[in-house]
């Protein structure tokens, strides 16, 4: 089973390494898909894409969007029926961040708080094992509850104010690799 990481807005994909090689060591092959995330495509045009990716995976998959790559990651399931394992969001502004008005790109403009394609996401149904990590203080994702969502199974808070921590953090590593493993 392939665990797939999709970076967020203006990332470097790069910084994902170390946890693909903690994935690949713990839970199967992982890959980490490198996509524009200067946000000139609109995150639902990126996301056509990606589910176009996933059609060829021959069995269920594992998907971890980080920010930005957690809105392609539900909106690229609304796209095609793709057979998932488990979902794990880090740091998703999944009811927007007042960021986003910072940037008039097409894809911030959908991560306003209140944007039609947030709307049109929370309308869809979801009932996948889902690990979400959000952080109260996140300074990207403002408020920092924005990122909480009530669709998750499991939700876990991370104190760090740093949107970036749960790429690097060990402790995050390690509950992502538990969170993939269990039966």
């Amino acid at each position: 089973m392939t665990t797939w990481i999709l970076d967020g807005f203006m990332g470097n994909s790069s910084r994902f390494e170390t946890l693909r090689q903690k994935l690949e060591t713990s839970v199967g092959p992982a890959k980490i898909w490198k996509y524009d995330t200067s946000g000139l495509s609109p995150i639902d045009q990126v996301a056509r894409f990606f589910s176009d990716v996933l059609s060829w995976e021959s069995e269920p998959v594992n998907l971890i969007g980080y920010s930005m790559g957690g809105l392609v990651i539900r909106s690229a399931l609304k796209w095609r029926n793709i057979p998932v394992n488990r979902v794990a969001f880090l740091n998703t502004p999944h009811h927007g961040t007042v960021m986003a008005h910072l940037a008039p790109l097409p894809a911030t403009r959908q991560m306003r708080p209140d944007s039609r394609f947030l709307r049109s996401l929370e309308n869809e149904n979801w009932n996948l094992p889902t690990l979400n990590i959000w952080c109260p203080g996140d300074l990207i994702v403002v408020p920092g509850g924005r990122a909480r969502w009530e669709k998750a199974s499991r939700q876990e808070v991370c104190r760090m104010p740093a949107h970036v921590w749960p790429i690097y953090s060990d402790y995050w590593h390690r509950a992502l690799i538990q969170f993939f493993t269990q039966k």
